[in-house]
């Protein structure tokens, strides 16, 4: 059929045992009474021998092992007895049965949306989903096919798709998009958990294109709100993000100065003692830097060879009504655990790195409020800086407080700061990995 008569199609709906199947197949669309015409029946006649073969080429363990992760990582933490996936880039529904496999063993319903380009692999891909609603004709499992431009179908989703997950597989044929698109238009369309999967033997071409380890995936998610939670790169590939609060700077924060005594409000008033680089010797620096909370790494003169986690508030503390910096300062808490205690270190010389940033500034009713979110702070920061790329970029000469730094933006011996872009660092761990 011509590009411009599948363009012309509606959608079709039809339902057989219990399962569900949408489909924009020109063999159910362009016949009356449902008769394909000649040259479409004839691939309906062969549609068992191209499934066959396209499932032999592929090791059945290594599908079996994308369903699981694919399964196991969705239905982590969630409570509910059924899970709705889109999965971009389909292909032929390799992973359908597995996928259904996994969920009747926990007695979960599966409702999958399987969207691909091409048409003659649509056929084959309904033609799959009927046997398995055959093979599971007591279940409630639905399958939607689409055929569109993948791309194209996730920006068009609206504010009634409700999806769990959105699955890319890299399973059958081209896909004619760019990874990152796809991500930046899910978060945008409200997707918690994100997952690209490819079986083994199949798209084999598919694999140079792909992030090659943590870093690379870094590279690809540089300023999303997207974690890496689970990675496989060997007998399959296999990636796990989700939605994370933090996203990563564009450029890498470096301060180096004193600690002040501050306002001493962190610990008195909040529970939460800081540790405040001068004001004075910072305006500079801060001039173009927003206001908000911020995450990194710090090291204290005086304690060589050790770094600290650290969350960051730079900014006016606006909840101190009548009391609010007068300039932009710069107040870190480091996050110490197991114990950890450190003798006053006011006047010590501190090196800070902010590698990503949480959350605006903002004003709070009252303290309560604010103690929470500072609390809530805390934990994001410690858990993400316990993930690639930042507990990466941990590492740093410019933490040997034994050696002099002074850096590129300005300042002296005595307080200095630079900016460097992220990518940068980014592109130097993954050259070296």
């Amino acid at each position: 059929l011509s590009h411009s008569t599948l363009s012309s199609m509606q959608r079709f709906q039809f339902s057989v045992s219990g399962l569900l199947i949408h489909t924009f197949c020109a063999s159910l669309l362009c016949c009356k009474g449902f008769l394909a015409p000649p040259e479409v029946k004839t691939k309906l006649g062969n549609l068992l021998t191209i499934k066959s073969s396209s499932r032999e080429d592929v090791e059945n363990t290594s599908i079996e092992s994308l369903a699981t992760e694919i399964f196991h990582n969705l239905a982590e933490k969630e409570q509910s007895s059924s899970f709705s996936i889109l999965e971009l880039g389909c292909g032929t529904g390799m992973l359908w049965e597995d996928l259904i496999d996994e969920a009747e063993k926990s007695s979960f319903e599966l409702h999958i949306t399987g969207v691909l380009d091409s048409q003659e692999l649509a056929i084959e891909a309904v033609e799959r989903a009927s046997q398995l609603v055959q093979r599971h004709g007591e279940s409630n499992h639905q399958i939607n096919v689409v055929q569109s431009n993948i791309l194209q179908h996730i920006q068009s989703l609206d504010e009634s798709s409700n999806f769990d997950c959105a699955v890319l597989s890299y399973c059958d044929g081209d896909q004619s998009f760019e990874l990152r698109d796809i991500l930046v238009e899910a978060l945008e369309h409200g997707f918690e958990k994100i997952f690209i999967s490819k079986a083994e033997g199949v798209n084999s071409h598919a694999l140079k294109s792909l992030p090659q380890d943590s870093i690379d995936v870094a590279i690809v998610t540089q300023q999303l709100p997207l974690k890496l939670s689970k990675m496989v790169n060997d007998s399959y590939y296999f990636i796990a993000l989700e939605r994370c609060r933090g996203v990563g700077l564009h450029h890498i924060h470096r301060y180096k100065g004193a600690v002040s005594n501050g306002y001493g409000r962190g610990g008195k008033k909040l529970g939460v003692p800081t540790a405040n680089l001068p004001s004075s010797l910072f305006q500079q620096a801060l001039g173009d830097v927003g206001t908000g909370v911020y995450f990194g790494w710090t090291a204290i003169e005086g304690h060589p060879g050790r770094t600290f986690k650290a969350v960051v508030n730079v900014g006016y503390s606006p909840t101190f009504e009548g009391r609010e910096n007068k300039e932009k300062i710069i107040e870190a808490h480091l996050i110490l655990k197991d114990g950890t205690e450190l003798d006053d270190f006011y006047g010590k010389i501190m090196r800070l790195k902010l590698v990503g940033f949480l959350r605006p500034e903002q004003k709070f009713e009252n303290f309560p409020a604010l103690i929470a979110q500072i609390n809530a702070d805390i934990n994001d920061s410690d858990s993400l800086l316990d993930a690639t790329p930042f507990k990466d970029l941990r590492d740093d000469n410019f933490f040997d407080t034994s050696k002099a730094w002074i850096g590129s933006g300005g300042g002296d011996k005595d307080a200095s700061w630079e900016f460097s872009l992220m990518s940068t660092a980014l592109e130097s761990m993954s050259g070296s990995s």
